[in-house]
């Protein structure tokens, strides 16, 4: 069925797709429970409040880049997207008395700082071309909603936070060697021009030289005695 109309799926009655869809773009409240392995008692630690679905209008300088850059449906100068919750990913850490908490180490509680340790991970749903929201089928098909926990003292959380998400522990040294080898490159290149605007005066300095050096050995034969030269020719 489209946005307006209603799904029907084997085994289940025929529903309002549009306010289906209007239920999923509502906020939920997301809790885990954590049982403590001494059975000494059940944590609920709250990760946070999501929508499964979630709506986006802003402003757009043009309805192609809407379109192709945003995957949204452009009209009367707003873009309007939609999103998915694909999945959650939390870190917890276990406090002096034995009670699990969510981990905001690191600048939130969750698992990847590309995503700003924020726990949700979205996934981009086409806008169809009618401006009708997204049939409930495709959210079905794109939407994953797996929930991850990771312990906070999990080595690979400290190696995610020292690289930025890359895990690639000599990236400094890399960038270090490649800025290194542009300004090398640039340097050279910068040279090139300018020995090449300097090799005629270079050459007109030489031959200047030369014909000084013939002037005065000229001059100083001229100015020279009988003694002098004879002198020079002993």
């Amino acid at each position: 069925g489209d946005g307006g109309g209603s799904d029907r799926a084997a085994g289940f009655h025929t529903y309002n797709a549009s306010l289906a869809l209007e239920l999923l773009m509502e906020p939920k409240a997301v809790v885990l429970l954590a049982h403590r392995a001494d059975d000494s008692g059940t944590d609920r630690i709250p990760v946070g409040t999501y929508a499964l679905v979630t709506r986006d209008v802003r402003r757009s300088g043009g309805w192609k880049a809407c379109k192709y850059q945003m995957a949204g449906y452009y009209s009367r100068g707003s873009c309007t997207t939609y999103a998915v919750l694909d999945s959650l990913c939390v870190k917890v850490s276990q406090s002096a008395d034995g009670t699990w908490r969510a981990d905001d180490s690191f600048g939130g509680p969750g698992c990847h700082p590309k995503q700003e340790w924020s726990p949700p991970k979205t996934r981009r749903i086409h806008a169809p071309s009618s401006g009708q929201p997204p049939k409930l089928s495709t959210v079905r098909m794109l939407s994953a909603g797996h929930v991850t926990v990771r312990s906070a003292r999990d080595p690979e959380m400290a190696a995610l936070n020292i690289t930025q998400g890359t895990m690639f522990f000599a990236e400094g040294a890399a960038e270090a060697s490649a800025t290194g080898i542009i300004l090398l490159v640039l340097g050279l290149a910068l040279l090139v021009p300018g020995l090449l605007l300097s090799a005629p005066y270079v050459r007109r300095l030489v031959r200047g030289t030369a014909v000084l050096q013939a002037r005065s050995k000229a001059l100083k034969k001229d100015t020279l005695g009988p003694t002098d030269v004879f002198d020079d020719i002993l």
